[in-house]
């Protein structure tokens, strides 16, 4: 590491632990060198407008190591799996969907939600990234290891399946690549290809709405066409980003059930909660 590329900053200590143990570079309009975050860590290269927001952010880092010693800040690294078989998941449950296996990786706090530690805000950062598609290859390689781990040598016959975004070029943006390395990881059958979108409606999740308004609002100006020759009696894992009240997942599963499906599980990246538990 090029301790200059600091820019002064490089004497930050909190015991044995320094910036080094966090960036390769920081960017500053002044330097205009390069950050990012290291141990593999599905966070998107930071961008600092001034040196004094460079410090700050350093610092944070730092203080995250006296939360979690010998550990860099919360995300999907190997500190997330109890063992080689089992992952710290948080239970997911929607009502009518008992009979489904419901689970999420992390805990999503809304920005309007204060008193968030570290591990929510890194959380939050993850799934803000994850929409951004800075660092799917990383959930994609937990996606694939959690299907394994839930269907085993079975694999081979289920389908993961994406809730569809708001367009047709949302979806395929967000979803295909995604989808299609889940896959090939995992060896899962993509169902990607065999789901359209026709028409457009405007996004639910990070906004505040009563559940039957946002019922409302995925049915507007949109239609999901599903493949039924596809989907008819095969096993569907079904993938979507954050689930807050479970409206999204319930409406896809319902459609992917009328054609003759069988959706045991739902995977989530993120479950919306209101109220901050400590992951440490």
């Amino acid at each position: 590491m090029n301790y200059s590329s600091l820019d002064g900053f490089t004497n930050l200590h909190v015991g044995q632990v320094t910036a080094e143990s966090f960036f390769c570079e920081v960017i500053t309009s002044a330097s205009n060198s390069k950050s990012y975050f290291v141990n593999n860590l599905p966070f998107r290269r930071k961008e600092y407008s001034s040196q004094q927001t460079c410090l700050i952010a350093v610092t944070v880092l730092l203080e995250a190591e006296k939360i979690f010693p010998g550990h860099g800040p919360k995300g999907f690294n190997e500190r997330e799996i109890k063992n080689e078989t089992a992952m710290n998941m948080v239970k997911v449950f929607i009502k009518g969907q008992e009979d489904k296996e419901l689970s999420s990786f992390l805990r999503y706090y809304p920005t309007r939600i204060k008193n968030v530690g570290i591990d929510g805000v890194f959380d939050r950062q993850t799934i803000f990234d994850f929409k951004d598609g800075c660092n799917q290859p990383q959930v994609a390689q937990f996606v694939a290891k959690e299907l394994v781990r839930k269907f085993g040598r079975k694999i081979g016959k289920v389908v993961f399946s994406c809730v569809p975004a708001s367009s047709q070029e949302r979806n395929e943006t967000r979803n295909k690549a995604f989808s299609a390395l889940v896959c090939q990881l995992s060896g899962a059958i993509d169902g990607f290809s065999h789901v359209k979108v026709n028409g457009e409606r405007s996004a639910v999740h990070g906004t505040k709405m009563k559940k039957e308004v946002r019922a409302k609002r995925l049915e507007e100006s949109n239609t999901i066409e599903v493949d039924a020759s596809f989907f008819k009696n095969k096993i569907v894992c079904v993938w979507d980003d954050v689930v807050t009240t479970g409206t999204s997942f319930c409406a896809y599963a319902a459609q992917l059930e009328s054609v003759g499906a069988h959706v045991t599980n739902g995977i989530f990246l993120g479950k919306t909660s209101y109220r901050y538990v400590p992951t440490y």
